[in-house]
């Protein structure tokens, strides 16, 4: 019986996964990004806003990964 229920919940889940995957991809056709918050931006109106304060972090996180990557690429004597 517990098998059957938990063939069911499984079942259910996939379910629900592909449907928001579906409606992802349909929202990306119409030019629509996901639903999600994206650090750096809100979605108003129909609009990417930069978030100032957010876009800073964005900035720090980006140039602090690019400086590591420059850093790792220097030879090493």
């Amino acid at each position: 019986m517990l098998s059957i229920l938990a063939s069911f919940a499984q079942e259910e889940s996939k379910s629900v996964s592909d449907n928001m995957k579906w409606r992802i991809q349909s929202n990306f056709k119409e030019g629509m990004p996901w639903n999600a918050t994206i650090l750096g931006y809100r979605y108003k109106n129909g609009v990417l806003i930069v978030e100032p304060e957010e876009a800073e972090i964005v900035r720090f996180i980006f140039n602090h990964i690019w400086t590591v990557q420059v850093l790792r690429k220097l030879p090493t004597n």
